[in-house]
């Protein structure tokens, strides 16, 4: 009733990812039908459009119109506080919660729903597609930071599978 696509290397598995119609047409449809969605770092690159590695453009799953290709050193590094200020997937007004990036590709719209921090310092930036059903971008998220976001989570992927058992 609900959807997660942890992290990872999908520009590892480009080729056998992009032949996976069947996977990337389910989640389109799920998505498309609202189903609560948490997409962290290679979860978030598998919904873009494409993936270019530099040795291939693999298509995705098409969910965001985007494409993440090989920024040539690492991006972001470390661990950050993410802010959302608008009624979303983890809550209403104001959510916290806690997280780190570590990778070396980019998108051509990271989002910007959200604000990352770093704890110890100003440095902030904007990113993550966020909204009622989806939470997207390459910011991991530390689900434990902040229980009620992920008790609304739950809720919203509870609430998805009442109104498709009607």
């Amino acid at each position: 009733c609900g959807i997660i696509i942890g992290g990872g290397y999908p520009e590892n598995y480009g080729e056998v990812l992009s032949q996976n119609t069947v996977t990337k047409e389910s989640i389109r449809k799920a998505v498309s039908k609202n189903m609560p969605l948490i997409a962290e770092c290679g979860g978030f690159m598998y919904l873009n459009k494409f993936i270019d590695t530099g040795k291939g453009k693999y298509e995705m799953c098409g969910v965001l119109d985007n494409e993440s290709s090989f920024y040539g050193k690492l991006r972001h590094f470390g661990y950050i506080n993410i802010a959302a200020q608008k009624d979303g997937l983890f809550g209403n007004g104001y959510v916290q919660i806690k997280g780190h990036e570590f990778h070396y590709y980019m998108s051509t719209d990271e989002g910007s729903d959200c604000t990352a921090q770093k704890p110890v310092s100003e440095r902030k930036w904007q990113c993550v597609h966020y909204n009622e059903n989806m939470y997207a971008g390459f910011p991991h998220i530390y689900m434990y930071s902040n229980i009620k976001a992920t008790e609304n989570f739950v809720r919203k992927c509870i609430e998805y599978k009442n109104r498709c058992l009607k």
